[in-house]
């Protein structure tokens, strides 16, 4: 789970803390306000009806639910109140992070797009280099082996002009011999 969403799934949990906190607290209110009315027409009182005129045991319970809840509730309150607030300043800070990172990330992969294109262009300048120093070595070669063909063919002819001279030689003392 990334750190983003667990703030934002804080935020939630705490947010629906507080309004259920707040929906309980207005309804044991309304509760307690219809249980007055309740009681007021249950027992035909006047319009006028006055918190002493309640009996004790319904006094008590009002009294006491009003006093605890709500103190309870506003110690409540002001605790969510401060988690919120770290919450949210701490949200602050990871979207500040997160932003952060983010330009980091684009950075990077900007830098290692533009290294990626250097090296691809200098591999393949290198490769055209030598694939002309590879053609230029191979004409190289050719012409070297042209001029040494050339060179013996005329060393062949050479070779063969002696060797018929070589052989009039010998037919001239042949003849020569026989006589």
């Amino acid at each position: 789970m990334r750190i983003g969403s667990f703030s934002v799934l804080l935020n939630i949990i705490l947010s629906f803390v507080i309004i259920t906190g707040v929906i309980f607290y207005l309804k044991k209110d309304s509760l307690n306000d219809t249980h007055l009315r309740e009681f007021q027409k249950n027992y035909a009182l006047k319009a006028n009806l006055k918190f002493e005129d309640l009996p004790k045991i319904e006094q008590s319970k009002y009294i006491k639910k009003e006093s605890v809840n709500v103190n309870i509730f506003k110690k409540t309150i002001k605790k969510l109140k401060f988690n919120m607030n770290i919450i949210q300043n701490d949200n602050m800070q990871l979207s500040n992070d997160k932003e952060d990172l983010e330009k980091i990330i684009q950075n990077l992969k900007k830098q290692f797009e533009q290294q990626r294109n250097r090296l691809l262009e200098q591999n393949i300048k290198q490769i055209n280099e030598t694939e002309l120093q590879h053609y230029k070595n191979i004409s190289e070669l050719r012409a070297k082996i042209n001029d040494l063909q050339r060179e013996n063919i005329k060393l062949l002819e050479k070779n063969n002009i002696e060797i018929i001279a070589l052989k009039a030689k010998i037919n001239i003392l042949n003849d020569k011999l026989k006589k």
